[in-house]
């Protein structure tokens, strides 16, 4: 009667710890599901940062060219303005009016009869604003070209202002993304770390169910311990796949590692083994 107790007590306590393991096992899957969600996720916010990166970069460059574009422009139009300046004129009346000024004076000069003294004044006028009129033909190619200077370094200035604000713009998102990765690789670290106590936990509990187990077979034996025996070394096998399959993870890592330190392309994949196995590039 005794025995019969001892044998109950011994299968309904072998029984708890085998669904304790089993709830640990269920619960480290969904460990298992979530990190790799976080590692996706985590890929995806890195994936994002780069790009914007990318941006970063090429607007940094883009800059780069419009400053020395602006440094040769400034000189440009120094020397155009200076060159310019040489070119004096007296009454800064645009040449249109000039021209139209000195055809009137000349029409009046030919066909109006005036004193002598007049004449000479009005010819002298003439050939004053005909001066001017030599001395703004001369320097309009370079009035020209200072407008044309002038007006690409306010091109310049806009599309540098633009260039800022693209720039500042993708580094605040790229910061943005790069954080978010930072928090999901921290609790992807949190979640495997879970992940490491849950198989932990597990083989310190079917090593205490295998004891309780092997009581219970002594106390027993016969034909049902035999069934039973039957059943455990089931699980057992299971459990072995289970390491090897681990352990066969981890010689993956190895390698993956490996090709990373030897200069190799990593795909997402071989990061997803990595952070698996517990390693870190």
């Amino acid at each position: 009667m005794e025995e019969e107790k001892q044998i109950t007590e011994l299968k309904e306590e072998t029984k708890l710890k085998n669904q304790e393991v089993r709830k640990l096992a269920e619960e480290n899957q969904k460990n298992i599901t979530r990190l790799r969600e976080l590692l996706n996720e985590a890929d995806e916010e890195k994936k994002k940062r780069d790009e914007l990166n990318s941006k970063v970069k090429e607007a940094s460059d883009k800059r780069k060219a419009l400053i020395d574009e602006g440094k040769k422009l400034d000189k440009d139009l120094r020397l155009a303005e200076t060159e310019s300046a040489k070119y004096k004129t007296e009454g800064g009346m645009p040449l249109g009016r000039l021209e139209q000024l000195i055809e009137r004076m000349e029409w009046r000069l030919q066909t109006q009869s005036m004193p002598v003294k007049e004449e000479n004044l009005l010819s002298q006028e003439i050939k004053k604003l005909l001066k001017e009129r030599s001395e703004q033909l001369k320097s309009q190619p370079l009035r020209r070209r200072v407008y044309e200077l002038r007006k690409r370094r306010q091109e310049l200035n806009t599309e540098f202002r633009a260039l800022d604000e693209a720039q500042e713009s993708a580094a605040k998102e790229s910061d943005k993304h790069h954080e978010t990765m930072l928090k999901d690789y921290k609790k992807a670290d949190e979640v495997r770390g879970k992940i490491s106590e849950h198989l932990e936990a597990i083989g310190e509990k079917r090593k205490d169910a295998d004891d309780t187990y092997s009581k219970l077979q002594e106390v027993r034996g016969g034909a049902e311990a035999e069934h039973e025996y039957e059943e455990y070394h089931d699980r057992k096998e299971k459990r072995k796949k289970e390491e090897e399959k681990m352990d066969e993870l981890e010689e993956k890592a190895k390698l993956i590692y490996e090709n990373f330190k030897s200069g190799k392309k990593v795909t997402m994949e071989d990061l997803q083994i990595l952070h698996m196995a517990g390693m870190k590039i």
